[in-house]
């Protein structure tokens, strides 16, 4: 470990600076290891977890990897060497991160993970969207359209799915596969696309040539998938607005800018959207809650006006973890900017 390394010479100021009294306790300090804060979604994250350290007077001391996962290895030790009271960590490697974790155990500093848990290591609480119920949402959404086409649950739909080797995509494939189930005359062709934009429209182009009669895609992540379906869709000559007789039917999970855009644009349908912007908000409320004694326990979670509630508590491989709700977005609330697509770096 690099302790005398320029950067965590600078921490380590901060962590001085920041253990000021207020009357006689010390101010909380907290860690928060990004990946990255060069995506729209990762400072959103970091957005919500700062306004509520500031909300409570609680210091953060954030590092960026850079989606280096050694960079991040090293940032999180410092953070571990320096005392911190508690870590946050978006993890850029589950695997690569666990021994790092072991290390705060040791020291029994609590460790929070966003967006994905670490392989290994114990973790107070792990903060993520329910990619499950956005499966299950998605075509919820889609017989609805359908219903509204034909007058009953019929049709084709393409489900254009993220890399089934990830949990992410297996669970947004069952949780729509178990709608699906109950509807026989629903057609389901599911193809991966590894989260790439380009395998997403190969895909595209590929099931409208030998699926001339295709009433709609489901896609695993709009932000990914969405602008190169729509594009191949354009190609074509099958984008057709939303509210034509021949509109292909998109709905999409992410809820990234651009496909929100899309919705405004009448050329997506409906988008799942997970509550980025509250991950943060959320790991530091239970990170506020850990450090006051209170325990963390299995059971619905609810909050007035969030878009995250009610959110589930359950069991996960290495510690709880919390599924925060998806919002259905469509014409009619898709300005809202309480969405992370409609976040705006500062």
């Amino acid at each position: 470990m690099r302790k005398n390394s320029l950067l965590f010479v600078i921490l380590l100021i901060c962590f001085s600076l920041s253990l000021t009294t207020l009357g006689n306790e010390k101010q909380i300090v907290i860690g928060y290891a990004a990946p990255n804060m060069a995506e729209e979604a990762q400072m959103a994250i970091g957005s919500g977890l700062f306004d509520f350290a500031k909300e409570n007077n609680i210091k953060v001391i954030s590092t960026n990897a850079d989606s280096d996962v050694q960079k991040q290895i090293n940032q999180f030790e410092d953070l571990v060497t320096m005392g911190v009271n508690a870590i946050v960590i978006n993890p850029t490697d589950s695997d690569a991160l666990s021994e790092a974790v072991k290390k705060a155990n040791l020291q029994n500093i609590p460790v929070f993970c966003i967006d994905r848990n670490t392989s290994a290591g114990k973790l107070e609480l792990t903060v993520t969207g329910d990619n499950y119920m956005g499966g299950y949402m998605g075509a919820e959404a889609m017989v609805k359209l359908l219903e509204k086409k034909y007058g009953k649950a019929q049709g084709t739909v393409l489900e254009i799915m993220g890399d089934l080797t990830s949990n992410v995509a297996q669970l947004l494939h069952q949780g729509f596969m178990d709608v699906m189930k109950n509807y026989p005359k629903i057609k389901v062709i599911s193809k991966p696309a590894q989260w790439a934009s380009d395998q997403a429209a190969n895909v595209c182009q590929n099931v409208l040539v030998s699926t001339p009669k295709l009433d709609g895609i489901f896609m695993h992540s709009d932000a990914c998938y969405a602008s190169a379906v729509v594009s191949a869709l354009e190609a074509a000559g099958k984008m057709k607005p939303v509210g034509n007789k021949k509109h292909v039917f998109l709905v999409g999970s992410d809820g990234s800018g651009p496909a929100l855009e899309l919705v405004r644009q009448k050329k997506v349908d409906i988008i799942l959207s997970q509550p980025c912007a509250d991950f943060g908000r959320v790991a530091g409320m239970f990170v506020l809650k850990t450090l006051q004694g209170e325990k963390i326990a299995k059971g619905e979670v609810k909050q007035e006006g969030a878009l995250w509630s009610p959110a589930r508590i359950l069991d996960g491989p290495n510690g709880f973890v919390i599924y925060l709700a998806n919002t259905i977005v469509d014409i009619n609330n898709v300005d809202n900017p309480k969405l992370w697509g409609n976040f705006k770096a500062e």
